[in-house]
């Protein structure tokens, strides 16, 4: 029967202490390309510390240092590494890191996966998160990489006109599509920069391309990534409630039909600030909840549902 790995005794190694700088041209790995490496740092026992370490991965410049317990062990293939990676990033493009365009990039059996075989810590800030069409800004991260499991402890971050904090974790087990299980909380964005920043809302809120104003919300998504880089939508499930602090609904064609039909002016450029709309999403359908609006002396109860 096969025995468990066995760590490699680091006695024959602790009086050796080894001090190094280096410089790495190009070191390529699954989908990554690493270029310019450059660092400093000691080897002692099983353990590597690298402070500072300079690095570009896929056209993203990252500057940090990085800690590893177990590296001899690792080289073994006996334990996955463990260890502290903590960086730092004028600008960093995702369209590059994980594919072309937005594509995700696939491993050599053609589905796209994280590197197995680490045990990580990672902590970092970035000015600049580019996910096309998606910029973040003053972005903090901290997180975890464990077998194939990218778990994101806290993500704050600057976006369409707002502040965001993200929460959950991303896995892409062997064989198998990518899936997320993300929480939002979202402190006033703006309706028509989400619109054009999160390609997700263009598909399940297109009427958010029609609200000038700002709001807040609290979601959850679960679901399969497609390639695209988008959500598979017939596997996608979100539960949230967005409120509206600021809003009114300008040019939308259905509301200015019914504004012209009834002579109620109002519905053509509806004013729906400090509302709170509940909305769910499942196999493909949207679903906002029941809300009252009163315009003048009429009381309207709205509700909708419409396939993605």
């Amino acid at each position: 029967s096969a025995s468990a790995p066995t760590s490699i005794n680091t006695d024959l190694f602790d009086r050796l202490s080894v001090d190094f700088n280096s410089t790495i041209r190009e070191l390529n790995f699954e989908t990554y390309s690493c270029t310019n490496i450059r660092g400093s740092g000691q080897l002692k026992g099983n353990a590597l510390r690298i402070a500072p370490v300079e690095a570009t991965v896929n056209g993203s410049t990252l500057t940090g240092n990085v800690t590893f317990e177990n590296i001899l062990d690792f080289s073994l293939d006996t334990f996955p590494l463990r260890g502290i990676v903590k960086f730092e990033s004028t600008m960093t493009d995702l369209d590059k890191l994980m594919g072309t365009g937005g594509q995700i990039a696939a491993s050599s059996n053609g589905s796209f996966a994280l590197p197995s075989g680490f045990d990580l810590d990672i902590r970092g800030r970035a000015n600049k998160v580019i996910y096309s069409p998606l910029q973040l800004n003053e972005v903090l991260l901290s997180s975890k990489l464990s077998g194939q499991r990218f778990i994101m402890e806290k993500i704050t971050a600057k976006a369409a006109g707002g502040q965001m904090t993200l929460q959950g974790l991303f896995e892409t087990p062997p064989g198998q599509s990518p899936v997320f299980d993300l929480k939002y909380d979202i402190n006033r964005l703006e309706f028509k920069k989400a619109f054009e920043s999160f390609s997700t809302l263009s598909v399940i809120a297109p009427l958010f391309r029609y609200i000038e104003g700002f709001f807040n919300s609290s979601l959850i998504f679960q679901g399969k990534l497609a390639p695209s880089g988008l959500p598979d939508f017939n596997s996608l499930s979100v539960n949230g409630l967005i409120e509206t602090l600021e809003g009114s609904i300008k040019g939308f064609e259905p509301l200015k039909r019914i504004a012209e039909k009834t002579g109620l002016r109002e519905i053509g450029n509806l004013n729906i600030a400090n509302s709170r709309n509940w909305f769910n999403i499942d196999q493909g359908i949207v679903q906002v909840k029941e809300f009252d609006k009163k315009i003048g002396d009429i009381r309207l109860e709205v509700e909708g549902t419409h396939r993605i």
